[in-house]
């Protein structure tokens, strides 16, 4: 699985270095917003470089001709599945550690400017994360059970769908202020991070397991 994880940079670097100016943007943006105090808005860096950078390896080799050329290696289906989870999950750790690093480096050189990402800053990144793989987690199944593009679409489908119902019974505010109540608890009491930490590995081993299943089935078709 080591040659496929590594296979993983040499197909992305390409778009990773194109996508280095808007990265580098948004990591001196989320610098700033971080110098103005405006945490939340630090946050929204943080999910966009790690959305950026996770989708940039999730959605990589969902065309069929590079799905066809990771299948003729000698390897097996349940190895381009998990490789394709550690990467995608390695990539959204990059990309909640970049504005971070970023933001600790630049309180090293500029301490009356910059301050340092407080600890509830860093636990509202990790809870931030854990977000994140839930949404991969559930988004990846959809790929190997369907195939691409209709996997993606469906996916798509019945977020969109969710959105409109979600929408239809509360409004955004309301939606958004449960969400930082969630986030409040989990920050002020650990056992509930914990337990929502432990429920979000357990989808993502679920989601794993699911999908290597699913792609041996359809590879048995």
């Amino acid at each position: 699985m080591l040659p496929l994880i590594r296979m993983a940079w040499t197909v992305n670097r390409r778009q990773a270095l194109t996508l280095a100016p808007v990265l580098a943007l948004v990591l001196a943006l989320t610098v700033l917003k971080l110098a103005q105090g405006q945490s939340e808005k630090f946050l929204m860096g943080c999910l966009f470089s790690a959305s950026l950078l996770g989708g940039l390896v999730a959605f990589q080799g969902l065309a069929s001709d590079a799905e066809d050329f990771l299948l003729a290696l000698p390897v097996s289906r349940a190895q381009v599945v998990r490789a394709r989870y550690l990467t995608s999950l390695a990539a959204l750790a990059l990309g909640l550690a970049l504005p971070l690093a970023t933001s600790a480096a630049a309180h090293a050189l500029s301490p009356e400017s910059v301050p340092a990402p407080g600890a509830e800053t860093v636990a509202m990144t990790g809870l931030l994360g854990l977000g994140l793989a839930a949404g991969l987690a559930a988004f990846l199944p959809f790929v190997y059970h369907f195939g691409s593009p209709k996997g993606p679409i469906v996916f798509m489908s019945l977020l969109g769908l969710a959105c409109l119902v979600i929408g239809a019974v509360s409004s955004a505010d309301a939606v958004f202020e449960l969400l930082l109540r969630g986030l409040n608890r989990a920050l002020d009491h650990r056992e509930t991070a914990l337990r929502v930490a432990g429920a979000v590995l357990l989808g993502v081993a679920a989601s794993l397991g699911f999908s290597g299943w699913t792609y041996g089935r359809r590879g048995a078709r």
